[in-house]
């Protein structure tokens, strides 16, 4: 069995909520007397309620086209509510009338327009409506101190949440700071104050390392140690984590990292996935893809990023036991990423002569 059309059965009355907020409201009111339809419209809009009524007889709606073959205003209705309940409706309000359109499934006939006319009131009529705003009003400003205080709390809560954040930000830079500053290195290359070392630590911190303290514990220098092949690997072996820092004659400053170290093997390739080589002049690091050979370890020849096997070199230093003489190869080749011309980190040049050389064991806590 099908629900009534209607909210009141003894009436024979139904309304509807065309629009409905806070400050704005629009109602249309449908009452069937059998003989005759009464379609009425209140408008409210905080300062003011407009009426309005039409009544329409069964011979009038039938001059609707749509309605010639309905026997009663009931199977009218039966037709429109539906239509309205899916806001198939348009309002125009003109001078002391309104226009209730209502739009139509149709091809042919596309709506059907009620006009509605304003209704006069009485001075009883008109204090009711007035005490009716006044309580509105009392409503929407009761409504407005309940908003205003939850605006308030809600407030309240996100400056706590934003003062905890910045907190948390000030230690997060203040511990950053004090890691910085206290990452003393013994070096002639990289201990001047005035080289940036906040992009080469900033990659030694990645992943697994992220949030620890690097110490730079200085194992290998050609100007103190010597210059020799034999002595590099004599004082680099056994040590991981190698970071080989390079000043050319030129005062060209870049270098290598491996995790693995150059442990005096027999002429090979190994694979480093943590390996990278970096530039001091233009901050920038080449990382190494992953599952490529990314360093060549050999007791003639000091520290070798590339593959002298498979022909291809990021840079070599020194080989018959003098470390002094170096060279970059093709870096547009190779398993490095980043590089956009060759020899790229000695700025263009293939060859060059070591001014210093040093090698670092990075200790991670």
């Amino acid at each position: 069995m099908e629900a009534p059309i209607y909210n009141n059965l003894a009436n024979k009355e139904k309304e509807f909520n065309i629009i409905s907020t806070k400050s704005h409201s629009f109602k249309i009111t449908f009452i069937d007397h059998k003989s005759y339809l009464i379609i009425k419209g209140c408008h409210n809009n905080s300062m003011n309620i407009i009426d309005y009524e039409e009544k329409y007889s069964f011979e009038k709606l039938k001059e609707f086209k749509i309605f010639n073959y309905y026997e009663t205003i009931e199977e009218i209705l039966e037709e429109l509510f539906p239509l309205i309940n899916n806001q198939k409706v348009k309002l125009i309000e003109e001078k002391k009338k309104i226009a209730l359109i209502i739009e139509l499934p149709f091809n042919k006939i596309k709506e059907i327009t009620f006009s509605l006319k304003e209704k006069e009131k009485d001075d009883k009529e008109k204090i009711s409506d007035l005490y009716t705003i006044i309580n509105n009003q009392k409503n929407e400003i009761n409504d407005l101190k309940k908003d205003n205080a939850e605006l308030k709390n809600q407030m309240q809560k996100i400056i706590l949440k934003v003062t905890e954040l910045e907190k948390k930000l000030d230690k997060i830079e203040n511990d950053k700071k004090i890691k910085e500053e206290s990452i003393k290195i013994d070096s002639n290359i990289i201990g001047n104050p005035n080289i940036d070392m906040k992009f080469l630590n900033e990659r030694l911190l990645l992943g697994k390392n992220y949030n620890k303290n690097i110490k730079y514990n200085l194992i290998y220098r050609a100007t103190r140690d010597g210059d020799g092949t034999a002595k590099f690997h004599q004082r680099c072996k056994g040590n991981t984590s190698q970071l080989i820092v390079i000043k050319t004659t030129d005062s060209n400053i870049f270098g290598g990292y491996t995790q693995i170290g150059f442990q005096s093997r027999n002429d090979d390739k190994y694979k480093d996935d943590e390996a990278f080589v970096f530039s001091f002049d233009q901050k920038k690091i080449y990382n190494i893809k992953k599952g490529k050979e990314a360093i060549y370890d050999s007791i003639s020849q000091g520290p070798f990023f590339g593959n002298y096997i498979d022909g291809y070199c990021i840079f070599t230093c020194g080989s018959n036991e003098n470390l002094l003489k170096c060279q970059c190869h093709c870096e547009l080749n190779s398993p490095y990423e980043g590089f956009t011309s060759n020899y790229e980190l000695n700025k263009g040049k293939q060859y060059f002569y070591i001014q210093e050389l040093e090698v670092f064991g990075i200790l991670f806590s």
